[in-house]
């Protein structure tokens, strides 16, 4: 299917992806960012590309994604997109390093993301309750990756430092 506004360079994004549905869990290509029909499962995309059948809003945003316990999807209409902001830096596929910071504390998830290492504000901040969400298992867990992909464009992305800490 053609994309009627394709977004320069390179394409889809990458996710930051905690699912409850186990270790093999492997969502859709290219729009679907790795992410989309993994069930009980939510995203946080940095998206890089506009895919209008998906109504990405443009090519450089960043949003929170989750059908709750039903498969996933990366389209950004209600219900599963749940927030959204396109107020960051423009992402270039150039060898920028972006940082972003992903903090969940008392059901309140907040998205930071800069061109510096700089986390004044948050470029999403919301009340989600994830355990509720995707349902976590019996002892209050759930895995957590990072997932891309694209389909006919090209993008690399480089994971220079990952870090989760306060996990319980």
């Amino acid at each position: 299917e053609q994309e009627e506004n394709p977004s320069v360079p390179g394409a889809d994004g990458i996710a930051v992806v905690i699912q409850n549905e186990g270790l093999e869990a492997l969502g859709q290509y290219g729009r679907g960012i790795g992410y989309d029909g993994i069930k009980r499962s939510i995203a946080v995309e940095v998206d890089t590309y506009q895919n209008t059948p998906v109504q990405d809003p443009n090519g450089n945003h960043v949003g929170i994604q989750s059908m709750g316990k039903q498969a996933n999807s990366s389209k950004h209409a209600p219900p599963a997109n749940l927030g959204f902001s396109s107020a960051i830096p423009t992402l270039l596929a150039d060898g920028t390093t972006y940082y972003m910071y992903i903090d969940y504390a008392e059901k309140r998830l907040r998205v930071y993301l800069n061109d510096r290492p700089v986390f004044t504000q948050a470029i999403i901040n919301r009340e989600i309750d994830i355990d509720s969400l995707i349902g976590l298992d019996s002892n209050g867990l759930a895995w957590i990756g990072i997932t891309s992909a694209t389909g006919q464009s090209v993008e690399q992305h480089e994971i220079v430092r990952w870090e989760i800490n306060g996990c319980a």
